[in-house]
């Protein structure tokens, strides 16, 4: 499946029809995106929500791959790939032409992450998605003024 072909694919719910990314689609290029970033929250910026409205007023939300969100700077990028695992790394992060997830260093060795990652990959496994959404900015905002009320001296539990 090549990325054109997944981004325009055709969703029909409920009989009606938006130009956009299927549920499965995406899922099958977020596993290929992995393969290539450095982090999920690079294989997420390159996923875009786009609102919209069809023919009789009702709300379509479409998915679409913008390949341009990555790498940043697009082929001016300064993100260099990393000979042994071919994912693209910021400069910052290699060490004897390596990136760091394979640097053998007497201070520090693979990081955890790199370490677990690399046994689910031996076992042809993947990280699961989570399934709750990240929080708004308002949410955390009023959890952390709900946390100062019940801290704050002199206020009743």
């Amino acid at each position: 499946m090549s990325n054109r072909q997944s981004a325009a694919s055709i969703t029909r719910k409920s009989g009606k029809a938006s130009i956009g990314l299927l549920p499965l689609a995406e899922a099958q290029l977020r596993r290929l995106l992995r393969r290539s970033v450095p982090s999920e929250p690079w294989v997420d910026a390159q996923f875009k929500t786009i609102p919209g409205v069809d023919d009789r007023g009702a709300a379509l939300i479409r998915r679409v791959y913008d390949p341009q969100a990555f790498p940043p700077g697009g082929t001016d990028t300064a993100m260099i790939r990393c000979p042994r695992c071919g994912v693209l790394t910021p400069p910052v992060a290699f060490e004897r032409g390596i990136c760091l997830d394979h640097a053998e260093h007497c201070a520090w060795g693979r990081s955890p992450s790199a370490i677990a990652i690399a046994a689910l990959q031996y076992r042809n496994l993947r990280l699961a998605d989570s399934p709750l959404p990240p929080e708004s900015v308002a949410a955390l905002r009023a959890e952390i003024q709900q946390f100062r009320k019940r801290t704050q001296p002199g206020t009743k539990k």
